[in-house]
């Protein structure tokens, strides 16, 4: 097996992995409403008796704001995974729009959607598929690592 048919089966078999993984950790849809729903339920319940019309207001707020972050949450997954199909097929994506879904990433590990770890993973990766933007991913990893040593 000649060097470069070895890095072709390494490139490719790193891109699957990513996209094994990304399928693997997105989260369930009907579990994530489920959830949702029956949560502020249990608030409205509790917190009615104090001032009704209020309540009422802040947890529909609140309501939207999560779905708001989970359905962007599922968005960046959606991302990576056709970014890892795209790479395969041997397309280079808009860098720009790696910028802005690595953006939103980190918006996702501050609101604690995406753990740190899996977001620092994926952008180590990203800087050996894109050297080019090496500059711009460390940038995000710092911004990741400050974050997490605020809450330790």
């Amino acid at each position: 097996m000649s060097k470069f048919s070895k890095i072709s089966f390494l490139f490719i078999a790193m891109i699957l992995s990513l996209a094994a993984l990304v399928f693997l950790l997105k989260p369930n849809n009907a579990e994530l409403h489920q959830s949702n729903s029956t949560h502020p339920i249990v608030l409205k319940q509790n917190v009615s008796q104090l001032n009704p019309q209020t309540t009422t207001v802040e947890i529909s707020s609140d309501t939207q704001k999560d779905e708001a972050f989970l359905e962007q949450r599922t968005r960046l997954y959606e991302f990576l995974g056709e970014l890892s199909f795209d790479m395969i097929e041997g397309q280079k994506p808009d860098l720009r729009q790696v910028t802005d879904m690595m953006r939103s990433q980190n918006e996702l590990v501050r609101q604690g959607l995406v753990e740190p770890q899996e977001a620092l993973n994926y952008l180590e990766f990203l800087k050996q598929i894109f050297p080019e933007m090496e500059t711009e991913l460390v940038a995000f990893i710092e911004e990741i690592n400050a974050e997490n040593d605020l809450k330790k």
